[in-house]
């Protein structure tokens, strides 16, 4: 039986229109527009992160900088206090007078008035005149009792050349401040300073403790920072040591981390290489960015660091507020 076909539509009925050719383009362009905006958006992005990027490195490399000088000079300073110690030779007379005639007023009289000059209020934490036994003849402040017991280890070329000798941080006995010693070995008056030399007839040594110069100095930051750090090291063995206080937490002086067990902290970078600018995991665990720089003729490294959160902090609000336009744009589009 034949099928018959269906009926036609009812006059007046409603037809559903078909769209234009130019009715597509409207639609498509505004959303074309609003990919192109957010493609735009995170160029725009990563070009503003690798830009903050550079400019929190250069700035992170020069504070490194700056601190690697500052303690180097005031290393050298010091120094230059005690090489004058040694090459003076009224100096070496007035303690080989002491040394002939210890009872005596005027000899006593005489190395009191250049040592209490030399400790210079606080400039050092103490100053000690050492016999050639290492015992100690004269000391300021008075209740000073521990000697410079580094000496007893130290190999003779190292307290008989033309320079003093300046100790690494260290700690004279288990529970001891840590502390550098700046040691002039003082030669008989007349002893050519180029000449080899004999065993000397006295030591001074001008102990100095970190926390009253080093660690101010290192810790002020050029800008305000809730994060800011730096850092001084050295590299013993298989081991970063650590000589200047951590900022977020307590301790950091002279204590030791393993290479093996933080190989992208901070100090672990400064042994592979001297002036090098990177992302790490500091002793936090925290996400920084860093600079190092070596400190001139000391076997130590500065360590400028700041949090990858508050650096970047600045570009993630900007990101925020671009995201949140972007989206409404994306919504006004949609409807």
């Amino acid at each position: 039986m034949p099928v018959s076909p269906p009926p036609p539509a009812e006059r007046g009925a409603p037809r559903t229109p078909e769209p234009s050719a130019g009715t597509r383009p409207r639609v498509y362009l505004p959303l074309a527009l609003a990919l192109l905006v957010v493609a735009a958006g995170i160029g725009y992005d990563q070009l503003r992160q690798s830009t903050l990027r550079k400019v929190v490195f250069r700035e992170l490399n020069l504070t490194a900088d700056i601190k690697a000088r500052q303690l180097a000079t005031w290393r050298e300073e010091r120094t230059s206090e005690a090489r004058f110690l040694m090459r003076a030779p009224a100096v070496a007379a007035d303690i080989a007078a002491l040394l002939a005639r210890p009872d005596s007023a005027v000899a006593q009289r005489a190395v009191n008035g250049w040592l209490s000059t030399m400790k210079g209020g606080d400039r050092y934490a103490a100053v000690l005149l050492l016999d050639a036994d290492r015992r100690i003849v004269v000391a300021f402040p008075p209740s000073t009792t521990a000697a410079c017991s580094l000496l007893t280890g130290l190999p003779a070329a190292a307290l008989t050349g033309p320079e003093p000798y300046f100790s690494d941080l260290h700690r004279s006995q288990s529970g001891a401040s840590a502390h550098f010693d700046l040691v002039a070995p003082i030669f008989p008056a007349g002893t050519p300073a180029d000449t080899p030399r004999a065993a000397p007839l006295a030591f001074v040594v001008m102990r100095i403790h970190p926390e009253d110069v080093v660690f101010p100095m290192l810790s002020r930051w050029p800008d305000a920072s809730a994060s800011a750090e730096t850092l001084l090291i050295r590299h013993e063995g298989n081991s970063i040591v650590h000589l200047t206080p951590y900022r977020h937490r307590s301790g950091g002086v002279l204590a030791r981390h393993p290479l093996r067990d933080a190989p992208n902290s901070p100090g672990a970078f400064a042994v592979r290489a001297d002036n090098a600018v990177r992302e790490g995991i500091d002793y936090r665990g925290v996400a920084v960015l860093t600079a190092t720089r070596a400190v001139p003729n000391t076997g130590w490294t500065m360590i400028a660091k700041i949090d990858r959160e508050e650096a970047f902090a600045a570009l993630q609000h900007e990101t925020w507020i671009a995201a949140g336009f972007v989206g409404l744009l994306l919504v006004t589009v949609g409807l």
